[in-house]
């Protein structure tokens, strides 16, 4: 069976919220990137259903309090490291998904709205969500996709990564079969991200 190589700075397979990121912070940088999933890159997984994003406020909320009150509410299955990162984090991240084009509800005002709620944590809610596929076009999963394909990443939709390819300790890519074809294609990287 005949494989093609395919040569890329990048390859993140996994085309969730971390595998977006991955791509774009990479492409952001000035690397070549190829994102890789099994499904179709902005509808698979559990992050194009996102309807909500938790944003911490440095000058209104403590975060020791958002700190044990997630922790309490994820019955202490929480990684406390990551969770403190991803809280510290938020602010950065509400502006990255505001320059992909994601827009939150607002109050009457035009400030941003956290008033919708995970217990008693306030959130912002994404507008115009939508449940697929009657209006793919204004999901979250849609969003990215558009964003990441204007900023160059390219996707490979229907990717199965079926084994990582390692040279002297490292990994320096991947080889998998496309899906619906079943062709065998290699994927030599500088670097590897996973993010499944």
């Amino acid at each position: 069976m005949a494989e093609n190589v395919i040569n890329t700075d990048v390859l993140v397979v996994g085309a969730g919220m971390a595998g977006w990121l991955a791509a774009d912070f990479a492409r952001t940088a000035g690397a070549d990137v190829i994102l890789a999933d099994k499904g179709y890159i902005g509808k698979c997984g559990q992050s194009p259903y996102a309807s909500d994003f938790f944003l911490y406020v440095p000058e209104e909320d403590d975060i020791e309090d958002i700190f044990h009150r997630v922790m309490q509410a994820g019955e202490y299955l929480v990684d406390p490291y990551w969770l403190r990162i991803c809280i510290e984090k938020s602010p950065d991240m509400y502006e990255v998904l505001n320059s992909w084009g994601f827009s939150f509800e607002k109050d009457e005002e035009g400030n941003v709205s956290r008033n919708h709620h995970f217990g008693d944590l306030p959130i912002l809610a994404l507008k115009d969500t939508a449940k697929l596929p009657e209006a793919f076009n204004k999901t979250f999963g849609y969003k990215a996709r558009k964003h990441l394909k204007e900023a160059g990443v390219v996707l490979m939709d229907r990717f199965m990564v079926m084994e990582l390819i390692k040279e002297d300790g490292r990994v320096r890519g991947a080889a998998g079969i496309r899906i619906e074809s079943g062709e065998v294609v290699v994927i030599e990287a500088g670097a590897v991200i996973m993010c499944t």
